[in-house]
Parts: structure tokens; C-alpha cells; sequence
């Protein structure tokens, strides 16, 4: 557009990701998916391993199990768990503030 800013110099070392790639309007490595991200809290009061374990156990088998996980052509389902000691080694490298949460659902559609 013509109010894009300057094109960056760059030496791409894979061309497909270059400027100039096909027609230059496409994104060549666009993925033929949606991928789905939730972030969730424990409630106050739960213990850090509780809820991990849970989580890890009886969430997962309640939504893999769901028949709206079937029927929504779901690729895929992935858990990522945040404890304390995980959120302050992240902070303390110093980019910037992590993100305020303890566990999150991916779902790849």
C-alpha cells in the first residue's frame, strides 16, 4: 500500500519469506488452520500443584471428550502450565512483562 513504510534491507536466507515471493502479496508460509488461545486463572485459595494436576487430568479429558471437540474438526489440543517459579524466571530475563496467567488452552481448527 502506499502508505506502508520503506520495505526493510534485508538478505533473506529463505526466499519464500522474501519480499518478492510469488506475486509479493502473498504470505507464503499462511497456515491452513486457526490456532485458538485461552488463558486461565486458578481461583483463589487453589494450591499451585492442584490445579496443575487437574488441569492436566480432568480438563483435558473433559474437553477431548466433549461432542463439540469431535465436531468442530479440532487438529489439535495443547496444554501449557505457567507456575510461580516459571512466571519469575521469565521476568527476570528482562523482556518485558510476562503475561498474567497459569495455564493455556491452544486448539488448532
Amino acid at each position: 500500500m502506499a502508505s506502508d513504510p520503506k520495505r526493510v534491507e534485508h538478505d533473506f536466507r529463505l526466499s519464500k519469506l522474501s519480499y518478492d515471493y510469488a506475486d509479493g502479496q502473498t504470505i507464503p508460509n499462511k497456515q491452513k488452520y486457526w490456532r485458538i488461545s485461552l488463558f486461565f486463572y486458578r481461583k483463589p485459595g487453589i494450591a499451585e500443584e492442584y490445579f496443575a494436576r487437574h488441569w492436566h487430568h480432568v480438563h483435558a479429558d473433559l474437553v477431548t471428550a466433549a461432542q463439540a471437540y469431535c465436531d468442530n474438526n479440532i487438529l489439535r489440543y495443547n496444554q501449557f502450565h505457567q507456575t510461580s517459579e516459571g512466571a519469575k524466571l521469565a521476568k527476570d530475563l528482562g523482556w518485558g512483562i510476562p503475561l498474567d496467567f497459569e495455564a493455556v488452552t491452544e486448539f488448532w481448527v
